[in-house]
């Protein structure tokens, strides 16, 4: 038979237990929601830390636990990784959503990029269903469908050097009424470095385009817009000597045409 002081003892004891479980679930929707000064400047470290692309893309999931996120990354017109769609890496994205993205990589394929990348801000996915130029192409269904899929989510874009852009989704399980202030501020400034280290070190993985010196002379009059008779006529050789040294180069830059190869000097800054 319990007693009154051992019907107090219990009581005190589940009261405690309750709290600490209130507690608990706080804290987990707090690590979520907000992302403190220790955080933020431990993704950072992450980040500047990465020795390789793996390791980089690898730091992604330690923004917030169990998101859903994307990287985009568009080359350059004219860069050594040029293509007419971006590169993509996913996390936690569920198939259906996975098997559209990677389907539709081109930037005009993926409305929220367009109109991302055309805002020049962070908007959150809910805000892009009253986006005009959602609207126009009628891609508000399927914005609502993603967020039917992954719940709200930052849409962040990205700027990086040589004019390398990129998009980053982000879906954490809660909406905008939720998040802390800063946040989406402090995730953009993370995202930006992200994409600015990978630009660089994709940058460093440019292959080294080795011309021989006459090669480097036809190269430049091509970037002046110089045909092969005008450019042979300049070096004192014939235009089929000429046409030669541009097939050789096309090759060595990985191009097939005039002004492609012109732009690809510029981006890899090959010395003429």
């Amino acid at each position: 038979m319990l007693t009154n002081k051992s019907c107090l003892v219990i009581f005190f004891c589940l009261n405690v237990i309750s709290r600490y479980v209130d507690e608990a679930k706080l804290t987990d929707i707090e690590e979520k929601t907000q992302f403190g000064d220790e955080r933020f400047l431990t993704v950072l470290d992450v980040i500047d830390k990465a020795e390789s692309l793996e390791q980089l893309l690898d730091s992604i999931p330690s923004l917030i636990p169990d998101m859903v996120a994307t990287y985009h990354h568009f080359g350059a017109v004219g860069a050594f990784d040029y293509k007419d769609h971006s590169e993509f890496h996913a996390y936690n994205v569920p198939e259906k959503l996975f098997n559209y993205l990677d389907k539709h990589r081109k930037r005009d394929k993926n409305p929220a990029v367009t109109a991302v990348l055309a805002k020049g801000e962070v908007v959150w996915l809910s805000e892009l269903l009253e986006n005009p130029y959602i609207i126009e192409t009628g891609h508000d269904k399927l914005t609502q469908a993603t967020m039917d899929m992954t719940g709200d989510a930052l849409c962040l874009p990205l700027y990086g050097p040589n004019s390398r852009s990129g998009y980053m989704f982000l879906a954490f399980g809660f909406g905008k009424a939720e998040c802390d202030e800063f946040l989406k501020y402090r995730l953009q400034n993370v995202a930006q470095k992200f994409h600015v280290k990978y630009c660089l070190m994709l940058n460093g993985l440019q292959m080294q385009v080795n011309l021989t010196p006459r090669e480097a002379e036809v190269l430049e009059l091509i970037t002046f817009g110089k045909t092969n008779a005008e450019t042979g006529e300049i070096l004192g050789i014939s235009a089929n000597t000429v046409s030669g040294y541009v097939k050789q180069i096309f090759l060595k830059l990985d191009v097939k045409d005039r002004v492609s190869a012109a732009m690809r000097a510029q981006t890899l800054k090959i010395q003429l």
